[in-house]
């Protein structure tokens, strides 16, 4: 298995940094059609009170003037394709989801010493395939996710704004050490 550390892809005449930054979420969702408002959200919170796809938009807008070269987003959650589908036309952002925008995302790995799941099938699949195949395409990483994860179904957004994904991939985040 491969060790990944970050890595800094450029630096401004300024000094200043240009990174890559991968977000990855985990939690909880919840969509309009059933609880009103489309966000990730942590158990027990309130509906309206997680992170909502207009916050998240938001927030992503924030990251860019920060100066950003790409994101890759990751979620996990319930419902999280809603929340990420607004990301649609930002440069240098690509985010997968493990779900639908009306699924649901099965938990798949439980820890008896924690007493909770860690992750679902989606999180165990993103890191099988980037420690067996550091190299991997962002084509080849949706595709081994989206034939693995059961029960909901991968999505990937905003791909035409963000680069080549047969020929580039989440490497460009990670340096092998």
């Amino acid at each position: 298995m491969a060790t990944l550390k970050p890595t800094v892809k450029s630096k401004l005449k300024t000094g200043m940094y240009i990174v890559h930054v991968l977000l990855f979420w985990s939690g909880h969702g919840h969509n309009k059609a059933s609880n009103g408002v489309d966000e990730m959200a942590w158990r027990g919170a309130d509906y309206g009170q997680g992170m909502t796809a207009n916050k998240f938009k938001e927030t992503i807008s924030q990251m860019q003037i920060g100066g950003h070269r790409k994101l890759l987003i990751l979620t996990e959650p319930c419902f999280s394709e809603a929340v990420i589908t607004p990301l649609v036309g930002t440069p240098g952002v690509l985010a997968m989801s493990s779900a639908g925008r009306y699924e649901q995302s099965f938990a798949d790995n439980w820890s008896s010493t924690l007493g909770v799941w860690r992750c679902d099938r989606f999180s165990r699949n993103i890191v099988t395939h980037l420690s067996d195949n550091p190299s991997t395409t962002y084509r080849d990483l949706f595709l081994y996710c989206a034939r693995r994860t059961l029960g909901s179904h991968v999505h990937i957004v905003n791909s035409a704004n963000f680069g080549n994904l047969y020929t580039t991939g989440p490497g460009e985040f990670f340096e092998k050490k």
